[in-house]
């Protein structure tokens, strides 16, 4: 699915906010829970923190326009999918009401939808510098000799000698 930057923009500020909304709501909790204390309150605000600091990193790299957007997007939506099958299987065979299943349940299946939809997507978001279009200096190059050695079979730099013998020159 080939989508535009425009489109790219509106997922990455909808799981910015997704997320938040859950992890907002996750600290919220946290906060007013008296029996929670030691590891328990330690592991539960570390995993709050890395989501929101995420969703802060997120929101620079689509203000700033950064080419690293894609690949972090696609790492965060992998680590929510992961986080909530893994949370959410627990929840589900765990002694909780039907009410707290089913909020979680529904918190668990936007979050994977929204990855999965940033995933199937491609890298998408800031695509066009990692094509080629705005590369320079040693990575231009590079990429000029790679160019050369495919239109000239691999055996010569753009302007320098051949690399080594060819397969075909025993």
């Amino acid at each position: 699915m080939k989508l535009s930057r425009e489109d790219w923009t509106r997922f990455g500020w909808g799981l910015i906010g997704w997320t938040l909304f859950v992890w907002g709501s996750r600290v919220r909790n946290l906060v007013n829970d008296d029996e929670l204390e030691g590891f328990s309150l330690v592991w539960r605000s570390a995993a709050a923190a890395l989501f929101l600091g995420a969703a802060v990193i997120g929101a620079v790299a689509l203000i700033k326009k950064r080419s690293f957007a894609s690949p972090f997007f696609v790492a965060w939506s992998v680590a929510g999918i992961a986080w909530w099958t893994v949370r959410g299987t627990q929840t589900l065979v765990s002694d909780f009401s039907v009410a707290f299943k089913l909020v979680h349940t529904v918190l668990a299946l936007v979050t994977i939808a929204l990855g999965l939809l940033i995933i199937r997507s491609g890298i998408g978001l800031g695509a066009e510098k990692s094509v080629g279009r705005h590369v320079s200096g040693a990575d231009a190059d590079i990429n000029a000799n790679v160019n050369a050695n495919i239109n000239t079979g691999g055996d010569q730099t753009e302007d320098g000698p051949p690399l080594g013998p060819r397969a075909d020159s025993r």
